[in-house]
């Protein structure tokens, strides 16, 4: 199958719309947008509805199509994800920046989504460690 269309979108996951802009988009270049969205929702809903993904979309010219999510960083997605609280240490104000259980283990399920979770999840608390980042 040919290749007619490459798109490089940038979309929030699970909030592809089939309304304006990205449903006027995919139906110039004869795509079901409908279909479009329900298959990029369901490929990102291990990840948080806030983060925006970098997307790579062939439409073939069939009218089909094949969506690939652009491989982000791990140090990347953990700065999206932290959050920063500001706590007492010997009688000083710092900011320290922390991550919840749950946003490691989507981490975990996005980055390495054929691995087995015992064996990402420590990869994934390397970074952390490293990243002086808490877990909450």
């Amino acid at each position: 199958m040919e290749v007619k269309y490459v798109l490089d979108l940038y979309i929030i996951a699970q909030n592809a719309d089939a309304g304006p802009p990205l449903g006027t988009i995919l139906g110039n270049l004869g795509v079901n947008s409908t279909n479009f969205c329900k298959e990029f929702n369901t490929l990102t809903q291990d990840l948080p509805n806030y983060l925006t993904v970098s997307v790579t979309v062939s439409i073939f010219t069939n009218k089909t199509f094949k969506i690939v999510i652009n491989d982000l960083p791990l140090g990347k997605l953990l700065g999206l994800l932290k959050t920063e609280q500001t706590v007492m240490v010997k009688q000083q104000e710092q900011t320290q920046g922390y991550i919840t259980l749950q946003n490691i283990i989507q981490l975990a399920l996005f980055k390495f989504p054929h691995t087995k979770i015992e064996k990402s999840l420590p990869i994934i608390l390397g970074t952390i460690k490293s990243s002086q980042l808490i877990i909450n």
